[in-house]
């Protein structure tokens, strides 16, 4: 897989923080929220590619390593989708409009975009994989003409627990955009699908994938599948896909579940001769086969 490396651009120290401003909080779902951090002056443009993260810091507590779920130039503003799920999360979920957060990335290695340009882009996502891969969504918007069709493939545990709702009834009504979600078991009040995220890549579901499996074979053929979520899920849609014979180096999954300094020192994202936090947290599936199970 081509590599994306790119020194951060926002500060000439990869260890010191800049400080943003809180400018917005928005709840998600119950335990999910959105930051809105805008950009102190003299660090406006960042040069980011889709799938990169940043480390947040909150002095006196400790900082974490967060994929981008937006970059918003417009508004010099960084967009960071957040669950609760530890000391530091919990300190930043519990802070407020105008406070100021300590930012420092983008780090690590995205998306090749630039390979993905001409073609379908098939995300598949569990719970809160589609905050990293909400990036490259926003970025095949704003460069439509740059690629074909987009399908978005979402498995959530329960309708409650469902992001991104309102994006998604705007992304169903683009031009060559589909969106199929589903939720983990049957609940009163759902009509929608249900089961696992993998049951929309398996060519016998009723709901099943449109461009991987309702389109003619060149479409698949020019078709890329970018997967995020828990590891639990990435076997059970590799399966699925090497049953169709897809490509593995059209396949890309993030690793960022096992990153913790983002800069190659702590050692606690190594796998074999990788270190996620520099050399992924993006890799093709083909790269993956190649590496050490740890991950």
């Amino acid at each position: 897989m081509e590599k994306n490396k790119k020194a951060p651009s926002i500060n000439q120290n990869p260890y010191i923080p800049f400080f943003g401003k809180l400018t917005d909080i928005i709840d998600e779902s119950h335990v999910t929220k959105r930051f809105f951090v805008e950009l102190p002056k003299g660090h406006e443009k960042v040069d980011f590619i889709p799938g990169q993260f940043f480390q947040l810091t909150v002095p006196g507590v400790g900082e974490i390593p967060i994929s981008l779920s937006d970059y918003i130039p417009e508004k010099k503003s960084l967009l960071f989708c957040i669950a609760n799920t530890g000391i530091v999360t919990n300190k930043i979920h519990q802070m407020k409009v105008g406070e100021f957060i300590g930012v420092r990335g983008p780090y690590g290695n995205g998306f090749p975009i630039e390979k993905f340009k001409g073609k379908n882009i098939v995300i598949v996502a569990g719970g809160i994989g589609l905050f990293p891969l909400r990036s490259v969504i926003e970025y095949y918007f704003r460069n439509k003409n740059d690629f074909n069709k987009l399908e978005v493939l979402y498995g959530a545990r329960n309708p409650r627990e469902i992001i991104f709702r309102e994006e998604m009834k705007s992304w169903r009504l683009k031009k060559d955009t589909t969106c199929k979600i589903t939720i983990d078991k049957p609940e009163k009040g759902w009509d929608g699908n249900t089961g696992f995220v993998c049951n929309l890549v398996d060519k016998n579901y009723s709901d099943s994938s449109e461009i991987l499996f309702h389109c003619a074979a060149s479409e698949r053929e020019n078709t890329v599948v970018l997967v995020v979520g828990p590891p639990v899920m990435f076997n059970s849609i590799l399966k699925k896909l090497e049953e169709i014979n897809f490509p593995d180096d059209s396949v890309y999954l993030s690793l960022e579940n096992h990153m913790k300094c983002g800069i190659g020192k702590c050692g606690h994202c190594n796998c074999g001769s990788k270190y996620v936090c520099q050399d992924g947290p993006i890799f093709s599936w083909k790269e993956l086969k190649t590496m050490e199970k740890e991950y």
